[in-house]
């Protein structure tokens, strides 16, 4: 906030923003300032007009990539970045997926899991235009032919998709993620909604004397190794060119 000290009286401020228009008042005189020093390095197009007391600017359009960049160096982007899907935290569950297409008027379209364990799906372009969205989840970008996807079913019945290299067993009612050993990783019991883990390849071994050398082939037998997401299932050799 910047302090509301001065003895001059305030200016009005209107900023247009695509689709939008925003009154902000009882702006100080250095507030308007400010704008026409962001106005001078290129985060504002257009020219100052000054009517009495009022000061009209056109924000300029920013693409996703520059309103996030500027966002996260504290610079005023176009409009507040949205971001859904484009982490775990801020996914949607592959049951709820369908049902906000079918909500929205969307035609149907492949569920596709990419996180196996928590039961995400990839939200697609047109979802994504739909809201505005400025972010998207890094794996879509490794599985991009139908050969890398396999069928499978949620807990609900419904159809879905799952990255090729998951190894799953059916045992009954019940599913669980294996390694290629065919260690028992993880399992999903009939009516649950996500795999929980039920190996722990630390939890019977001592670690007063141990120096963990063998840790990272160690770590590989966890549900989160076993079931990874798109991108995290490649070595890291073929990842470097990538960066």
């Amino acid at each position: 906030m910047i302090p509301r000290k001065w003895s001059i009286p305030p200016f009005f401020v209107r900023i247009i923003v695509p689709r939008s228009e925003f009154l902000i008042d009882a702006l100080p005189l250095s507030l308007c300032f400010a704008y026409i020093t962001a106005k001078n390095s290129g985060q504002f197009d257009g020219v100052a007009i000054y009517i009495g007391t009022e000061v009209e600017y056109t924000l300029k359009a920013m693409t996703s990539r520059e309103r996030v960049l500027a966002s996260l160096n504290h610079r005023s982007p176009d409009r507040i970045p949205i971001d859904f899907s484009g982490h775990r935290s801020s996914g949607i569950a592959a049951l709820a997926y369908p049902k906000l297409r079918d909500y929205l008027g969307f035609p149907p379209a492949p569920v596709r899991v990419y996180d196996l364990v928590q039961q995400l799906a990839i939200v697609d372009e047109d979802i994504l235009d739909r809201f505005g969205v400025d972010t998207v989840e890094m794996g879509r970008g490794f599985l991009k032919e139908e050969k890398d996807w396999k069928e499978w079913i949620l807990p609900d019945g419904t159809p879905c998709l799952i990255p090729y290299y998951i190894n799953l067993e059916k045992r009954g009612d019940d599913w669980a993620v294996l390694t290629d050993r065919g260690t028992e990783l993880g399992i999903q019991k009939k009516g649950w909604l996500y795999f929980e883990q039920t190996y722990f390849p630390l939890m019977e071994r001592g670690i007063r004397y141990d120096d963990f050398s063998d840790l990272e082939d160690t770590l590989n037998d966890t549900i989160w190794t076993g079931a990874v997401s798109p991108g995290a299932h490649l070595p890291l050799d073929r990842l470097r060119p990538l960066r």
